[in-house]
């Protein structure tokens, strides 16, 4: 009896899609270098399903926009997570072309975005469209998101598209920003079956520290790191602190040039548990931090 079966494999030879005993299909996005996980999806094809968070280690080779380059585009310092987000300007569009073999299920299309201020009352809608081909035909289904402007404030969005509205196999999902003046800042964006799971995996530029991670529910997990790389905070999906750990090692005093343990620092773990639960900024979302935060300033 087949256990499980090689579908597709990347020019470097790892494997992006399989199927298992009972057929269901399990596919995995990597980074440019084809080294770690970017997203994994379950009951997904490799091109069935996407995920961009539009890091630096990301490949962008299946996105594209209607101006210049999408590179243009991405901003640093204003995300929901990493620190890396895509600003949808004025009448800019961002597509993905994608494959859907099973007309028969549902699927969720969701995205984390940021409002200019002013958004709102600037003239103009935002859409987002389905356009579905067949050889020379075409059908076109329209999203309206009905995104409040929420100024400064990172939100969920999502989208669940009936089996009904799926026409054929040939998939682009396009988003348009059809605003006069404002812009607004895109971070997460997902497209997989909603009867399937996502893991995706947001890393820290230099030693690919896992930062985050997401399902394709809205759910998200960050982590934390101390100078050792040692994770010292569990973090819920609502991002409140529910408790810190940090560890002490008589080895990490600079000054020892000795082999015996200090009788007087002892090697140790100290675990905090929050029963009211504890607040979580990594101070990369732009001016958002600000709406929680006051800096004094002390002059002497």
């Amino acid at each position: 009896m087949k256990v499980s079966e090689i579908v597709s494999r990347t020019e470097k030879g790892v494997i992006n899609d399989s199927v298992d005993g009972e057929g269901i299909h399990s596919s995995t996005i990597l980074d440019k270098q084809e080294f770690y996980p970017v997203a994994k999806f379950t009951n997904a094809r490799i091109n069935e399903a996407t995920y961009i968070g539009f890091e630096d280690y990301e490949s962008l080779d299946n996105w594209a926009v209607n101006q210049r380059k999408l590179s243009d585009y991405i901003v640093s310092g204003d995300s929901h997570t990493g620190v890396s987000s895509f600003r949808l300007q004025p009448q800019l569009e961002l597509t993905r072309e994608l494959l859907i073999p099973d007309s028969h299920q549902k699927y969720i299309l969701s995205a984390w975005f940021k409002t200019d201020e002013g958004f709102e009352s600037d003239d103009g809608k935002v859409k987002v469209e389905l356009n579905f081909y067949h050889h020379s035909e075409s059908r076109c289904h329209f999203i309206d998101p009905e995104i409040a402007g929420i100024d400064s404030k990172w939100q969920y969005w999502y989208y669940i598209i009936d089996y009904s509205q799926v026409q054929w196999s040939q998939l682009e999902i396009k988003i348009c920003n059809g605003k006069a003046t404002k812009s607004l800042l895109l971070d997460n964006i997902c497209f997989a079956p909603l009867l399937g799971s996502l893991e995706a995996n947001v890393y820290e530029p230099k030693y690919k520290n896992t930062t985050a991670k997401l399902s394709n529910h809205g759910d998200t997990l960050p982590y934390l790191y101390d100078s050792f790389h040692r994770k010292v905070a569990d973090i819920g999906v609502s991002e409140t602190v529910n408790a810190v750990t940090t560890s002490y090692l008589a080895r990490q005093r600079e000054d020892d040039t000795t082999s015996a343990f200090p009788q007087t620092e002892p090697n140790s773990v100290l675990d905090i548990s929050a029963a009211g639960g504890g607040v979580y900024a990594n101070f990369t979302n732009g001016e958002q931090w600000r709406n929680d935060w006051t800096i004094f300033q002390f002059f002497i």
